[in-house]
């Protein structure tokens, strides 16, 4: 059976106390604010809760994405997050409308400044949270496949791979797209440092989730290529770490189309760049390594001479 990472399915976030207040006061207050019909030079105030709003949406929505491979994350603050998003651009919308009508004046251009840098960081919020969802539903499928693979068993890796590898590429989107929105934040528009250290916060982990996915995108598309040179490298493999293959037949089977170049391939890989699933990956380079070593004589070869080269861990694990 393949191994599951600590904590699988145990931990929930708590819902973000300070976000839920806000959305509470929101609530009550937004019918007392002029109907969206008609255009008032007071709607430019809105852009100040507005702003604070998707700085909220952007913190607890790039955490629950950046949690969600690795623990169960509850619906619900995912939900209050994408709402959060959804109000903030409401508002911000309200304030951009009212500074155009406001005609050029100083005011109005620090106005839509600040509407644009929000409004990017509220799509990003918006984007993190739905990657957020995708990757919660199948991060149980992901850590089997992975691990099937780091048990040597293709057919079953790529069994599980085939339930997920839709929803997961689709996740990627979702990151890519809050990464792009977060690229378009200009920094000198931000209302408070705090909301600066939220973008930076955010964009750091959005960036480390991202290299993580690409890591299991990478490995995949390798083993997807050619399924049968894949397992006939990693059986090798392994009798070549328990000693079992001499030279000659490490070199023979190094030869076989596909094998040589899922063995480089495998190699290439960074568990730095692969996060909370480095460990694993190791594992698995040194194994291909093992067939290569034994190719040479004994002699490890490659980038990934050591198989705790590139070993990295993301923060807070």
């Amino acid at each position: 059976m393949s191994p599951s990472p600590p904590l699988l399915g145990r931990v929930r976030p708590e819902i973000p106390v300070g976000l839920a207040l806000t959305l509470i006061a929101l609530a009550f207050f937004w019918p007392l604010i002029a109907p969206s019909g008609a255009v008032d030079p007071e709607d430019m105030t809105l852009v100040g809760p507005g702003g604070e709003l998707a700085a909220g949406a952007l913190e607890n929505s790039s955490a629950l994405a950046y949690d969600s491979l690795w623990v169960d994350v509850d619906p619900a603050p995912v939900a209050l997050a994408r709402g959060a998003a959804s109000r903030s651009l409401e508002m911000l919308a309200r304030a951009e409308r009212a500074a155009e009508e406001s005609g050029d004046t100083g005011l109005s251009s620090r106005v839509l400044a600040v509407v644009r840098a929000y409004r990017h960081a509220a799509m990003a919020a918006d984007s993190s949270a739905r990657a957020a969802s995708i990757l919660d539903a199948v991060r149980p499928g992901v850590w089997r496949a992975v691990g099937n693979l780091t048990s040597g068993d293709v057919q079953a890796a790529l069994g599980e791979w085939s339930r997920v590898a839709a929803d997961v590429r689709r996740a990627r989107e979702m990151v890519g797209e809050a990464l792009l929105n977060l690229s378009s934040v200009d920094d000198s528009a931000l209302l408070s440092p705090s909301h600066v250290e939220v973008l930076n916060e955010s964009r750091g982990r959005l960036e480390a989730l991202a290299r993580e996915l690409d890591v299991i995108l990478a490995l995949f598309s390798l083993v997807e290529r050619n399924p049968e040179a894949a397992q006939r490298a990693l059986a090798a493999a392994a009798a070549a770490r328990d000693g079992g293959l001499s030279p000659e037949e490490a070199l023979e089977i190094l030869s076989s189309p596909g094998v040589q170049e899922f063995v480089t391939g495998v190699s290439s890989l960074s568990p730095g760049d692969a996060g909370r699933f480095g460990g694993q990956l190791a594992q698995l380079r040194a194994l291909v390594e093992a067939l290569s070593g034994a190719a040479q004589g004994g002699q490890p070869q490659g980038p990934g001479q050591g198989s705790g080269a590139g070993r990295g861990e993301r923060p807070n694990d």
